[in-house]
């Protein structure tokens, strides 16, 4: 079971919701992904589109001292992303949410350990 602060304008279960509510922590990519992602999988609320945010709770999993998320092109989140890869996330158990991008992987080492009509999206830290 995971908990995420109630009372925020994010998602609620299954249902998508709108901006992260929390105070926006940055990391250096070896923080991030050592620290605060410590398992090996989880899930995460991630948000997209900054102009109009659109937020949902998904499962991620770390590989190699990096996150990803592995979405459906049909998911309307992914087809956020393509338009703009900058996303914030919040990991379960924590009131802080991290700027990040949410890059196209391309290690064919990495995206076989996904299924394969899924993307694989490596997420990284962002300063902006």
């Amino acid at each position: 079971m995971f908990f995420f602060p109630v009372g925020c304008a994010g998602p609620m279960g299954m249902i998508p919701g709108g901006a992260l509510e929390g105070p926006e922590t940055s990391l250096t990519a070896a923080k991030f992904s050592a620290d605060v992602f410590a398992d090996e999988g989880g899930v995460i609320q991630l948000e997209t589109r900054p102009a109009d945010p659109y937020s949902v709770n998904l499962g991620a999993r770390k590989i190699g001292g990096h996150v990803y998320v592995d979405p459906t092109e049909a998911r309307a989140w992914y087809q956020h992303i393509q338009a703009d890869d900058r996303v914030r996330i919040r990991f379960a158990g924590s009131d802080a949410i991290y700027a990040a991008r949410a890059i196209a992987e391309e290690d064919a080492s990495v995206v076989s350990q996904f299924t394969a009509d899924r993307r694989v999206l490596r997420i990284e830290p962002r300063s902006n």
